[in-house]
């Protein structure tokens, strides 16, 4: 809104004089009316994807919300004003029905019931404070809307600013009152509606207000009013004038400008800690950089030097201007940040590197030009590069994500292709094909190649660093050099070098699969007796102790490098030379190299020129990955990660020299010795410090170089030998088990018989508590056993309330189905992922035995008037497609879990909570549970702290309507058509095809009327007495019945009483005769009846999916007139639900099958007060009589 100018300073001489002007003005205002006071209406709220914990930093609680403020000022009333009374004859009043919201989906733009006003009173010209609405953050990315978002107000006046009392909200939907807050003149308040920095995104709150005030993603407004109902300021962000950024502010360009305006807003520039743009409480930056760099190559997984040595990244200038990185910062989403602290100047179209170290003697061979040590982790499944100039405005961001689009190679860099433009997009990266220095593939410091040039594949597979009958020393050293491609190579201009030292070749040809041997010097009198193929003299001086062997194409592309050292398990022996264990084998790991034993020339040891005499690797033990803990609550998963290794062999079994990785980019090799016993174990975790790790007793730690993602990971264990061992993947389904907080083991069954370790079957959550609080038995033998409290259940879910938001309306009910209280303080609620609440372990919690306990995100004076127990708040936030709820008691053991999907059959009704049917069934079942059908006080439809009830009570069973023969229901989503074909057929009563009618055959006669959708093909042997009709359109279904009314606890199951019998999985009968006793059968599956005669009289059975019956004679009638005789939930369109294939059919009653086909095939078929309702319905055979003889 336009705002008024500031009263002159000598306004200022006389406070008095002002007071009175001011009081004389304004008078005594009006009440004015207070929305908070109402029953708060719904505003949709689509919470953003959590961050993966993996790669979050740990969060430290922030505790106060609030922050302390000033004392009150009083400031003098200016003399310009509009009439309180203008003010109080404004009426609010709520609207009378809020709008749709749904976390999962887009909303639609919020369209306000109530009258706008035809005014907003506004302060008047001469004020001596100007507040502006500054910056409003309604749609943060990076976090939870109710986490993240925020507002900012400037104090543009001369003096401090009190705004107590003060008042702001949209007045349509929420508003809230100011307890205490204090703005210096010249400076900023960030309103927040979360205050932990940590957890909403990195915003430093002044002044918290929760979910009293929501900011719609889709078009809003914020009115600020002063404590006596004068409007101070207005932006209403629904205009098409304003922008309307995902994971960014909007921010007013000018603190003078018009911020009614929406051509002066902008979109934030300024990179917040995890990944949004906002400024609150600093000046707000639009604009885009004046430095044009690009982040142009990353190596975050080096394979031969550690991470913690070896990371590095390449940033490009692209631009026409010098840019100095001098001030610049460079940080992720999480909590690194490192600021460049010296000139680094990077001329056009050159590149500057920064990395973990500047010794390329350590760091892998690179030349870097900014060294950031531990301010920054390259992590190596996801996360976030941004540079931040001067100005702390983005420059550049990239963000990788465990190769889902990026690469995810292991050893090698992952490079922006030339030519492309966007280095956001993960497609526009490749996998450097150019190894350099230590035999990773990168190309720091100068333009790379992602397609790799043909070279031959030349191995070092023999090398004599420590000969023993020459002297001096030097002239017996040689290597041998294996041509293991196909194709002749010539490896003239190649270099062979050392650390310190290099050759190049001049003259070198090997032919496919030959040998030849490099000498130092090539007198067989003088070398010990070797036949050289080629002589580099005293090029390259082999060191025993530890040294590096490479071949290097001219280009200096890395062919092939060896480097030994006694502690990668290399061998080492005076007049031996070592020996690859075969030309395929990996060639870097000690373990596969040998000491010969073959003698040669003067007599020392080795094969030079013919293959070695190694022997082969002795098979891999049998070791198994036993328990995994990938989703710590107690610690964060970067220090509280940890896997277990089980050694169920005979034999003792040392990880010296083994390798952990993923199937990706992940790769560690264990450097020091660890035994295991037989039928013991070793604990591998990130971290080895118990009083940091979460209390576990760990034998060996990985740090970073090994992440467990909770979505869904793969750990690969490999022996000394680079042999496979053992393997384990998991997915997020609920196939596996997925605690928060506690490990995942396998079982008992699944360890005795070495099981494959990808079978969810043979996992487990584990329920022991160790050290800090979290569960597992890491160490020890896996405890798959959980002892819960069965009298808790969770009893009631409200995910997706319509009546409120979301983040006002969400609660869980849980019952205590026992005859006793049970105390839950101390006891927490999880999801699988990150979200926790813990009820107070300073008071009893008590739920009452044969009672109820609600707990909610807010209480009654938001949530539209629900008693809650227990308020969560942000602390657990239910997902409408798909989230669980996992009750656990203060010794963490599982109480009780509920997981639902959009496709694991849990009702999803906005408006309605899920309801358990009975506290006695398992509530992991989604048939298990309905959709409430009662008012819950709101107009949502629920039981807050009552018994559940799923139907309204039932008026008694009323017959089935059967006055169609036939209905075909299909529609434009499933094609379908009644159809009959066959001799000496009757149809008595009326038929209904929403597609197509066919009849083929000869001595048809239809009584009924016919009607049809599409078309009708009626053969020359058929009679129409009743007529037929085309009808366009689709009809409704005359049934309607779901397969919820059957299914244990629904209406028609209670009804059936004791002669209700559900099955599980498929229910196949075969035999002579089929003897079922009369009642509703429910079939959770199939159903297949092979017998020689099928009486099902006074049976109704209903199957989820397909009905098939096989018989000589069928005889069939329901079990009750209100329900069918066979009901099929087969929902392929293109298949038969039910099928019939009979010599004589006797049918009464419904047959239905909304889904599928109905297809009977018979010689007699006879059916008296039936219909047969499907999604299409075909009739073969003859002596056919539908509905023509009267019920006996």
């Amino acid at each position: 809104m336009h705002r008024a100018a500031r009263l002159p300073l000598s306004v200022l001489t006389s406070t008095a004089v002002v007071m009175a002007l001011a009081t004389t003005a304004l008078g005594a205002p009006s009440d004015d009316p207070s929305p908070d006071d109402e029953v708060s209406t719904e505003k949709p709220a689509e919470p953003a994807p959590e961050p993966d914990p993996d790669t979050e930093s740990p969060t430290a609680d922030r505790g106060a919300t609030d922050v302390e403020t000033a004392p009150p000022l009083l400031f003098p009333r200016p003399t310009e004003i509009v009439t309180a009374g203008q003010i109080s004859d404004v009426p609010f009043t709520p609207p009378a029905a809020p709008p749709a919201d749904d976390d999962d989906m887009a909303q639609a733009r919020r369209v306000s019931t109530t009258p706008a006003p035809d005014f907003l009173p506004t302060l008047p010209v001469g004020s001596l404070f100007d507040v502006v609405i500054t910056e409003v953050h309604y749609n943060p990315s990076a976090v939870y809307d109710s986490r993240g978002e925020f507002f900012e107000i400037y104090n543009d006046g001369l003096l401090p600013l009190d705004l107590s009392g003060w008042t702001f909200g949209d007045e349509i939907y929420d508003k809230h009152t100011i307890s205490s807050l204090t703005i210096a003149p010249g400076d900023y308040a960030v309103l927040a509606r979360f205050g932990e920095f940590d957890r909403n995104g990195g915003v430093a709150a002044d002044y918290v207000y929760g979910d009293s005030v929501l900011l719609f993603n889709v078009g809003d407004q914020i009115v600020l009013r002063d404590s006596l109902g004068f409007v101070v300021d207005v932006v209403d962000y629904s205009l098409d004038e304003f922008p309307d950024p995902v994971g960014s502010s909007i921010s007013l360009v000018d603190i003078s400008a018009d911020n009614a305006d929406g051509d002066n807003w902008c979109v934030s520039t300024t990179p917040l800690v995890n990944g949004d743009h906002a400024s609150p409480g600093a000046a707000n930056q639009c604009g885009q950089s004046r430095a044009s760099l690009e982040i142009t190559e990353i190596l975050n997984n080096p394979g031969r030097t550690s991470d913690f040595t070896g990371e590095w990244f390449e940033i490009h200038n692209t631009g026409n201007t010098t840019v100095d990185l001098n001030g610049f910062g460079i940080k992720d989403d999480d909590r690194d940040w490192f600021t460049v602290d010296h000139s680094v100047v990077v001329e056009p179209g050159e590149r500057a590197i920064a990395g973990v170290l500047d010794d390329p003697a350590r760091n892998g061979g690179v030349d870097v030009d900014i060294a950031y040590g531990d301010a920054m982790r390259l992590h190596n499944s996801f996360d976030e590069l941004v540079i931040v100039d001067t100005l702390g405005i983005e420059v550049d961001a990239v963000r990788w994500d465990d190769g889902r689009t990026f690469p995810d190679p292991n050893g090698a860099s992952m490079h922006l292709q030339s030519g492309a433009s966007d280095n956001s997009n993960g497609e526009n990266w490749c996998t450097s094909a150019r190894r350099w220095a230590t035999g990773d593939f990168g190309s720091p410091g100068v333009a790379g190649n992602c397609t790799p040039t043909e070279y031959p594949d030349i191995v070092i597979t023999e090398v004599m660093f420590d000969p023993e009958r020459t002297s001096p020393e030097r002239a017996g050293e040689w290597f041998e050099l294996m041509n293991n491609g196909s194709e002749t190579a010539v490896l003239d201009g190649f270099v062979l070098r050392t650390y310190s030292t290099q050759h190049t070749i001049g003259d070198l040809t090997i032919e496919p699969g030959a040998r030849v041997v490099v000498a130092s010097d090539g007198d067989v009198a003088e070398n010990g007796g070797v036949s050289a193929d080629y002589v580099v003299g005293g090029d390259l001086p082999l060191y025993n102790t530890t040294s590096t062997l490479e071949v290097v194409a001219p280009d200096g592309t890395l062919l092939d490098r060896v480097r030994w050292t006694a502690s990668l398990g290399f061998p080492f022996g005076k007049g031996h030379s070592m020996e690859v264990r075969g030309a395929d084998v990996d060639n870097l790991l000690g373990p596969n190299w040998c000491a010969a034993t073959d003698r040669y020339g003067d007599g020392d040891f080795g094969t030079p020129g013919t293959a070695g005499s190694c022997d082969e690797p002795a098979p891999a033990p049998s070791l198994v990955i036993s328990e995994i803990m990938r989703n710590p609550a107690a610690v964060s998963d970067i220090v509280g990660e940890w896997l277990e290794i089980h050694n169920p062999t005979a034999d003792a079994v040392d990880l010296l020299n083994w390798s952990i990785g993923d199937e990706s980019s992940e790769y560690h090799v264990i450097t020091e010795s660890i035994e295991i016993e037989p039928g013991g174990y070793a604990v591998i975790a990130r971290n080895a410090d118990p009083a940091v790790n979460g209390g576990v007793a760990a034998d060996y730690a990985t740090g970073s170089a090994m992440v467990l993602l909770n979505s869904g990971d793969t750990v690969v264990i490999n022996d000394r030998y680079g042999q496979f061992v053992d393997s384990f993947s998991w997915t997020n389904s609920d196939l596996f088990p997925r605690p928060n907080g506690g490990s995942i083991a396998r079982t008992d069954a699944s360890l005795s018989a070495l099981a494959p370790g990808d079978d969810a079957s043979g996992w487990c959550a584990t329920s022991t508590q160790y050290g800090d609080g979290d569960r597992g038995t890491p160490g020890a033998a896996n405890d798959c056993v959980v002892a819960p409290n069965h009298a808790i259940v969770i009893n009631e879910i409200h995910r997706d309330p319509k009546a409120t938001p979301d983040a006002q309306g969400e609660w869980i009910e849980l019952h205590n189905s026992g005859d006793v209280d049970i105390d839950i303080s101390g006891w927490t609620l999880r999801d699988d992922d990150v979200d926790t609440f813990v009820f107070d372990t300073d008071n009893p919690v008590v739920v009452p035995a044969g009672g109820y306990l609600v707990a909610g995100r807010n209480t009654e004076e938001l949530n539209g008037g629900i008693e809650i127990d227990v308020q969560y708040g942000v602390e657990f936030i239910h997902f409408n497609t798909a989230d669980e709820v996992v009750l656990l008691d203060d010794d963490l053991a599982v109480i009780d879990r509920v997981a639902w999907t959009a496709t694991n059959g849990f009702p999803k009704v906005s408006g309605a909570t899920m309801s358990l049917r009975s506290a006695d069934l398992n509530n992991a079942v989604g048939a298990n549970w309905c959709a409430a059908v009662t008012d819950q006080g709101n107009g949502d439809l629920g039981t807050p702290g009552s018994q559940n009830l799923c139907e309204l009570p039932d008026p008694g069973p009323s017959p089935v309507d059967l006055s169609y023969s036939m209905f075909a229901i299909a529609d434009d989503s499933c094609r379908g058509e009644v159809t009959l074909n066959g001799s000496e057929i009757v149809v008595g009563t009326r038929i209904r095809s929403n597609d197509d009618f066919s009849v083929n055959g000869g001595l048809m006669t239809f009584l009924g009327a016919v009607s049809y959708a599409d078309s009708a093909q009626i053969g020359w042997g058929a009679q129409m007495l009743g007529g037929v009709e085309q009808e366009a359109g689709v009809q409704a279904d005359p049934f309607g019945w779901s397969l919820a009314d059957f299914a244990p606890g629904g209406a028609m199951a209670l009804a059936a009483g004791d002669d209700y019998t559900s099955h599980s999985g498929t229910w196949r009968v075969t035999g002579n005769a089929a003897d079922i006793p009369a009642g509703l059968h429910y079939v959770d599956g199939d159903v297949h009846f092979a017998t020689g005669t099928t009486h099902l009289n006074g049976v109704t059975i209903v199957a989820t999916g397909s009905i098939k019956i096989n018989s000589n004679s069928v005889s069939l009638s329901p079990y009750s007139p209100d329900m069918p005789t066979l009901f099929a939930g087969e929902d392929r369109c293109n298949k038969s639900g039910i099928q019939f294939s009979a010599s004589l059919i006797n049918v009464s009653g419904a047959l239905y099958s909304p889904e599928a086909r109905i297809k009977m095939n018979s010689s007699m078929l006879t059916a008296t007060d039936a219909s047969l309702v499907g999604a299409a319905v075909q009739i073969d055979g003859s002596n056919i009589l539908v509905n023509l003889l009267p019920s006996l």
